[in-house]
């Protein structure tokens, strides 16, 4: 509702180009992302519902408009959005990627439903949302709750970037530890290091040597996060934990 262009448009190119050279990763935060709704009482609650739907847009913005195609360098990190939506999005994503491929190699293209909305699109875009997710894509899953966690192979483990969504209500903090051990507790050693750390230090370049002492001063153990989370504590409002002191199952 801006009037800018909207982010499959080639008028960002210049930016996209530069991240690209530069190594810096794009972020996309979720609550920037909605327009305006009006001041009606229902109007901050339907904020709630629809914030999130409105950052995911960014990622199907790109993939459509080619910009990872004509920045082969370029790296989107979507942040505070959850990360439950990523397999069903990029299988959806996938399925008219392929109907716009498909319309490519027709011999009487005008004829399809596919033509009348993305004609030549298919070549404009380059590799398909799964592919560009996979050499692209990564996601600051704010936090991350049980399912998502069971989720973790199917949106890429080496994608996920844990968070505790610091200083929000709706963060983990001060019981980041508890989240950890809700979502994590049982997982193999090596694949929590990576999502709560190892990742973000990849993509960012952090000097995991030099915080790695930090780390083992101030952060949680091994043995800690490994240990389920069978009670939440009372006051806890993440929405990690369920009202009433338990641990919610999603």
């Amino acid at each position: 509702g801006s009037g800018l262009p909207e982010l499959h448009s080639a008028t960002y190119d210049p930016i996209w180009a530069v991240c690209a050279e530069l190594g810096v990763p794009v972020n996309h935060h979720a609550g920037s992302a909605s327009p305006p709704l009006g001041e009606e009482p229902a109007a901050r609650a339907v904020f709630m519902v629809e914030t999130t739907w409105f950052s995911h847009r960014a990622l199907w913005h790109l993939v459509f408009g080619g910009a990872f195609r004509r920045h082969p360098g370029l790296r989107l990190v979507l942040t505070e959005q959850g990360s439950g939506w990523i397999p069903g999005v990029l299988d959806m994503l996938d399925y008219y990627h392929a109907r716009l491929v498909a319309t490519a190699t027709k011999t009487r293209a005008a004829d399809t439903a596919e033509s009348k909305f993305g004609a030549g699109l298919a070549e404009a875009m380059g590799k398909g949302p799964s592919e560009v997710w996979r050499e692209h894509c990564f996601v600051g899953a704010s936090f991350m709750r049980p399912h998502e966690a069971a989720l973790r192979h199917r949106i890429g483990l080496d994608k996920i970037m844990w968070g505790s969504d610091y200083p929000h209500d709706e963060g983990t903090y001060p019981y980041s530890r508890e989240g950890l051990r809700a979502a994590y507790a049982g997982l193999p050693r090596e694949e929590i290091a990576a999502m709560v750390g190892g990742n973000a230090a990849r993509v960012y370049g952090f000097d995991l040597e030099r915080l790695g002492r930090i780390a083992a001063r101030v952060g949680p153990r091994v043995q800690e996060l490994d240990e389920p989370l069978k009670e939440a504590p009372a006051d806890a409002t993440s929405p990690v934990f369920a009202p009433g002191g338990s641990v919610r199952v999603w």
